[in-house]
């Protein structure tokens, strides 16, 4: 009952297919299929991302199999399904799977932090996020057809939405006091909107409206209807946690692109808009030939060891057979990213604040 009032099914059975090159899962009614490679049981890391899996298509049994968008119910399995709130199906329920492990003692504060952590970092690393709403990721999910392009104009429904429930709840628990949560909202999509009939973006804003007293139209235009621009330093500071970066930190020259390795040369996997690569003219697939006129080895990192942020090189690349070259300016990265941790002077109003979003002790008093 830490969400939803009751439970929509009289048996519930987790099917685990744990076998070679297995990966994925699918939530039914009362009921979830779990594929996993069967030698990924055994660490702590991989026991905590099965827990999570199961986590997710647990949480589904309510949020998609028992209320969904409009636009996705019925399923119409003859056409592609539009709906402008896949955020909250699938991202929302990203976003609670962490809580409830929380809250059952499975996984620590300190693990949920580093969870936390890469999901707000993927997000700071996805130009995408600067032009695609949740709205209109929502409802592009069945033709995105991902790569370079989508990482690049594009965000994602899990990732997105995740944030977006976050910034919801932290904004919901702050004015009520720790009253009111993004929880109370599920549990009125569950009362008020389960199946056959979907829920719309005017039936949640309805519901916060009811909720609150508040006209959340504003909020929901400037954080799902257009790009969110969550400023994290704020927003994490409010339950009493900072994204900071790790003390001894060193600025290291960067060109803001991936590559791996591609027999003798580097080949560039993701080339981020706006940044050094992209400024310079260089696209995903551009095999790196050399800085300066050196050779570049298999590791980029090291080689532009002997570079700094602001330096000048001239690149010679390979793009489809033929050699090419251009000037690249370097732009500045850190060799350690940002995590998210407790502040060690938290209020108690912070600390407060963060129990009654997690429904544990905050770092500073569990001490």
């Amino acid at each position: 009952n830490v969400i939803w009032d009751n439970y929509p099914y009289e048996r519930y059975v987790f099917m685990v297919h744990a076998t070679s090159g297995a990966g994925g899962a699918t939530e039914h009614l009362n009921s979830t299929i779990i594929q996993r490679p069967r030698d990924r049981f055994g660490s702590r890391k991989d026991y905590l991302a099965f827990i999570s899996t199961a986590a997710h298509e647990f949480i589904h049994t309510w949020n998609v199999k028992a209320y969904r968008p409009k636009g996705i119910a019925p399923y119409d399995y003859t056409n592609i399904n539009y709906a402008k709130t896949l955020w909250i199906a699938e991202g929302s329920t990203s976003y609670f799977e962490d809580h409830l492990m929380v809250r059952a003692g499975i996984e620590t504060t300190d693990e949920f932090f580093g969870t936390l952590t890469k999901t707000v970092n993927r997000h700071l690393q996805t130009p995408g996020r600067e032009v695609q709403s949740a709205t209109e990721t929502s409802f592009d999910k069945w033709i995105n057809q991902g790569g370079d392009h989508a990482r690049n104009y594009s965000t994602n429904i899990y990732l997105e939405g995740s944030l977006i429930s976050m910034a919801l709840d932290i904004d919901l628990l702050e004015k009520s006091d720790g009253k009111i949560s993004y929880r109370d909202v599920h549990r009125a999509l569950y009362n008020k909107h389960r199946l056959p009939d979907g829920f719309t973006p005017d039936d949640v804003k309805a519901i916060l409206k009811e909720l609150t007293g508040r006209d959340y139209s504003a909020w929901w235009q400037a954080n799902v209807d257009e790009p969110a621009a969550i400023d994290f330093d704020s927003l994490l500071a409010k339950v009493g946690l900072g994204l900071i970066r790790p003390e001894g930190a060193k600025s290291v020259p960067s060109i803001d692109s991936f590559a791996k390795n591609s027999g003798e040369l580097l080949t560039l996997t993701h080339v981020r808009r706006g940044g050094a690569a992209w400024q310079a003219g260089l696209t995903t697939d551009d095999k790196i030939v050399a800085f300066n006129k050196k050779h570049v080895g298999k590791d980029l990192t090291a080689s532009l060891e002997t570079f700094k942020a602001g330096d000048t090189v001239t690149v010679d690349f390979i793009r489809r057979d033929a050699l090419q070259s251009t000037t690249l300016t370097l732009s500045e990265d850190f060799d350690k990213e940002k995590k998210v941790k407790a502040l060690k002077d938290a209020t108690p109003a912070q600390m407060a604040l963060f129990k009654a979003w997690m429904g544990v002790d905050h770092p500073n008093q569990a001490k």
